[in-house]
């Protein structure tokens, strides 16, 4: 395996396929910053809501002379599925480039993917929830709004998890009212 890349070391040359054709980063990202990020698996409603907030900043990321990449691990076909849900569900068409890393190698040599990580918050606020509720948050998520229903739970039990009901959106996109939590849980 490739050394992975470590803060304030060169970039490496990524080159892989992506929605817009075969990208390679150093080309892409030349004369302009970079925001680069990772998205560790396949038709996730957080990655949903993340990725179609990177494309609605995207007026703001070019004026700063800013540029997104973004890596998928999925194959190209699994991206195009999860980028129409993407277009279609945060009304959006995602320009930015991004690679389908399949094998997750590309995500691992620049060390956005931690093996054996279960979960990825993007603060503490949003810990309690997706550690012991089986729910996950959208992007800029306040408490008192609406979450995710983990993915993995089956239809038959988000109706005993959540009996105030959930909206679904898509098969993995299910809404639910934000539960309560105290410290007990």
């Amino acid at each position: 395996m490739a050394r992975q890349a470590q803060v304030g070391s060169k970039l490496p040359d990524l080159v892989g396929e992506s929605q817009v054709g075969v990208v390679r980063a150093h080309d892409y990202l030349a004369g302009g910053w970079g925001i680069i990020c990772s998205f560790p698996q396949a038709r996730h409603p957080t990655w949903l809501s993340e990725l179609g907030a990177l494309q609605k900043l995207q007026d703001q990321f070019e004026a700063r002379n800013a540029r997104v990449l973004a890596l998928h691990i999925a194959s190209l076909r699994e991206q195009s599925l999860f980028l129409s849900d993407v277009n279609e569900t945060q009304e959006v068409k995602v320009k930015f480039p991004v690679l389908a890393d399949e094998d997750g190698e590309l995500s691992r040599r620049l060390g956005l993917v931690v093996a054996g990580a279960p979960k990825h918050a993007a603060d503490a606020g949003r810990l309690p929830f997706s550690c012991t509720i089986q729910v996950v948050t959208p992007v800029n998520w306040k408490v008192s709004d609406d979450v995710f229903v983990e993915p993995d739970v089956t239809t038959d039990a988000a109706k005993k998890l959540f009996p105030q009901g959930t909206h679904e959106i898509k098969p993995y996109v299910r809404l639910t009212a934000s539960p309560s939590i105290s410290n007990d849980n």
